[in-house]
């Protein structure tokens, strides 16, 4: 195709997207939706009118956060953009299915204007099958594969109607995820009391939350009366104002009233006992808790922790990190800003390394940082905080130290495994065994004696006192 001025061939671009029976639409240099046809607005199913004018970002975001909003789908890889190329893009269709399709786009430069240009975007008129999915994708390219699996796994928690806040809490095919997946799906089945435990940054009152946006409601119930509490700072009047407006509801048969308090374990003995005296589930109220550690109080205990969510810390999932991470730079682009493709295979690595004291949101500090740091498509290590380089740094210098040689331990370890070898061979008769060894018989007994060999008193299988006649050798 030859190169023209874009503005000069936009009407004639927006006829031809118009025309074109497969999904069409023309980027600017800003990354806005100068024109779209009506098939590239079915496939991510929206209006073309909101369409055109819009942006695109590399992310994966359904609902890309404001005040700038930008369509995921239809961003081309970073590493991509103002040069021609093609690639797979991804978009969750209003069946909440996840889509995948080849695109190909080409650059039209602007003459006129110095770095000025415009990408026509053509997509495939059909979707990819699984397996052409999986031949399309190169997994040595990791910033796309995880791309579409974020894609993929954004896709499956919205069907499940997990709110955005949580998805970070959510996110992970670690085992430690899946068996939290399970006792959320458990929780919000029963409609039980629950308490949500999990270590300070790990977004453990999102996922109360979410516990109680799931929750399954008597009686085809339409909703839920919603009283907060913030144990950590709420002072005693506030709570006893919370406490009262729940305990005063006397819900109907198709509402059920639901005190969410956060950090429980901090709150008065008092409090406690009013919260105790109302937590019925059979009239009409539930407590959902959140705390860093199970509760001390047993009786509390009892009465709220009828299911116990446990939030891994995130050094403990540490193989679910590659993807966070990705999920984390995708959340700056969706912002309409700078476009990163993701992190590059180092910088994953010197993630792994730290121990995250802070949890989810020391994770989500360091990739904003390190993601308005980069000036490329990936992050690279030195776009990454002090920090992270501090944590690598202490690793290098642990591998560095030489292991120190215990003398007496590995003496004794070969002399215990020469010991064995030598009664096994013996079938257990000291006197032949101190023969193959070479020592006398009681240099063997003090041996077996000092690495608690000897056999109980009266077992030996030669039956020879160990006090005999042989000289020590």
């Amino acid at each position: 195709m030859a190169k023209a001025n874009p503005h000069a061939t936009l009407t004639p671009l927006a006829r031809l997207t118009a025309a074109a029976s497969r999904p069409v639409y023309v980027l600017g240099s800003d990354l806005k939706v100068l024109a779209a046809n009506r098939a590239t607005a079915d496939w991510i199913g929206v209006e073309p009118a909101a369409l055109v004018g819009s942006k695109v970002g590399y992310h994966s975001e359904t609902e890309a956060p404001s005040p700038t909003p930008t369509h995921g789908a239809l961003c081309p890889p970073p590493s991509s953009l103002g040069r021609d190329g093609s690639a797979t893009l991804s978009c969750l269709g209003r069946d909440g299915r996840l889509r995948h399709r080849r695109a190909q786009w080409v650059v039209l430069l602007d003459s006129q204007a110095e770095g000025a240009a415009a990408t026509v975007v053509t997509l495939d008129d059909r979707d990819l099958t699984p397996a052409e999915l999986a031949e399309a994708i190169s997994p040595k390219a990791e910033p796309e594969t995880l791309h579409h699996e974020l894609s993929s796994a954004l896709g499956v928690l919205q069907r499940e109607r997990i709110a955005r806040g949580a998805t970070e809490l959510l996110l992970g095919e670690s085992h430690a995820m899946r068996r939290l997946r399970d006792q959320l799906g458990a929780a919000a089945a029963s409609g039980c009391n629950a308490l949500v435990v999990g270590p300070e940054g790990s977004a453990r009152d999102a996922l109360a939350l979410v516990l109680h946006d799931r929750t399954a409601r008597p009686g085809g119930a339409s909703g839920q009366l919603l009283c907060r509490l913030d144990g950590a700072h709420a002072d005693s009047t506030q709570a006893r104002r919370v406490l009262e407006q729940w305990i005063a509801e006397e819900p109907a048969s198709e509402t059920r009233a639901v005190l969410l308090v956060e950090r429980i374990d901090a709150l008065g003995e008092d409090i406690c006992e009013a919260i105790l005296s109302g937590c019925r589930p059979d009239a009409g109220r539930r407590v959902i808790a959140t705390a860093p550690e199970p509760l001390a109080d047993e009786g509390l205990a009892a009465a709220v922790a009828t299911i116990t969510l446990v939030v891994p810390p995130l050094a403990e999932r540490l193989g679910d990190l590659p993807l966070l991470a990705q999920l984390l730079v995708e959340r700056e682009n969706a912002r309409g800003g700078k476009q990163l493709e993701g992190l590059a295979e180092r910088s994953h690595e010197m993630l792994a390394l730290h121990h995250w004291p802070g949890d989810l949101a020391e994770l989500r500090s360091v990739v904003v940082s390190a993601h308005a740091a980069c000036q490329a498509r990936l992050i690279e290590p030195g776009h990454l905080p002090v920090v992270i380089h501090q944590a690598t740094q202490l690793v290098s210098r642990d591998h560095d130290k030489p292991e120190p040689i215990r003398l007496g331990e590995f003496l004794d370890r070969v002399e215990r495994e020469l010991i064995e070898r030598s009664l096994g061979l013996a079938g257990g008769n000291k006197a032949e065994a101190a023969r193959l060894l070479g020592v006398t018989r009681p240099r063997l007994y003090r041996s077996l004696d000092r690495l608690g060999l000897a056999s109980p008193q009266g077992a030996d299988a030669d039956g020879a006192d160990a006090a005999g006649g042989d000289a020590d050798g």
